[in-house]
């Protein structure tokens, strides 16, 4: 083994990006016997603008003057990302818990499932039996969702409200807020969501 390998395997396993605009990073090894180093070359260049050797070889040494190498890019995403992304991963559970939330006097509640599948699950046995068709809007104002259910609680909805279909809206500039997590977005979803 090579003098100071751990010190070179460490930094490897921080790096999260090896090349970041003009720079990147590189671990050299000269021959078996001989001190790895690492080095950070700029435009492709022949030679290094920086060598770390010896005890230099440390994230917290190299990551003083280039921490672009070690930083996970920060990928700020939007309410509308984060409830599509998790429709598209998990089947829109915040969505459609938010929406039957809003629409229980209704359409009736999911939570009378919830004795027999838990109330996670409920949410998606109420969406699957009762609703029928799930449309989504929008505007430069609002994104609106129209929920369809079932034959016999469209004709209960006519009769009792004027309505063959229960519809929501949650303002558009709530879905471009930047969100700093999927509960985040979740709560600033459910807080600005009304059915008209």
């Amino acid at each position: 083994m090579r003098p100071n390998d751990k010190l070179v395997e460490a930094v490897q396993n921080a790096v999260v990006n090896y090349q970041v605009g003009d720079l990147e990073i590189c671990f050299e090894y000269e021959s078996q016997d001989e001190i790895a180093n690492i080095e950070i070359y700029k435009d492709g260049k022949n030679r290094p603008v920086a060598v770390f050797t010896y005890d230099d070889m440390t994230v917290e040494t190299i990551s003083k003057d280039y921490p672009q190498f070690f930083n996970k890019p920060v990928t700020k995403k939007t309410v509308r990302q984060f409830l599509r992304e998790e429709w598209n991963e998990n089947g829109g559970h915040i969505t459609k818990k938010a929406i039957l939330k809003n629409a229980c006097d209704r359409i009736g509640s999911y939570q009378t499932y919830a004795d027999v599948e838990g109330m996670y699950m409920a949410v998606y046995s109420f969406w699957g039996h009762n609703v029928e068709d799930f449309i989504e809007v929008e505007n430069a104002k609002w994104v609106g969702y129209e929920v369809k259910v079932d034959e016999m609680k469209t004709d209960w909805l006519m009769r009792n409200y004027g309505v063959d279909s229960i519809k929501l809206i949650v303002p558009t500039w709530v879905m471009n807020l930047e969100a700093k997590s999927e509960r985040h977005a979740a709560n600033l979803f459910n807080k600005y969501l009304k059915r008209l």
